[in-house]
């Protein structure tokens, strides 16, 4: 079984993905203050 390929993203990739319709935060995804303390 072949090691699975690590993808490592550029803040410019983050940044337009962050802006897409097609993402979407989860539904009760707690405010990014609570869970990253």
């Amino acid at each position: 079984m072949e090691s699975p390929v690590l993808r490592r993203y550029e803040i410019e990739e983050l940044l337009l993905l962050r802006d897409s319709p097609l993402v979407q935060k989860p539904a009760g995804l707690p405010p990014i203050e609570e869970w990253m303390g």
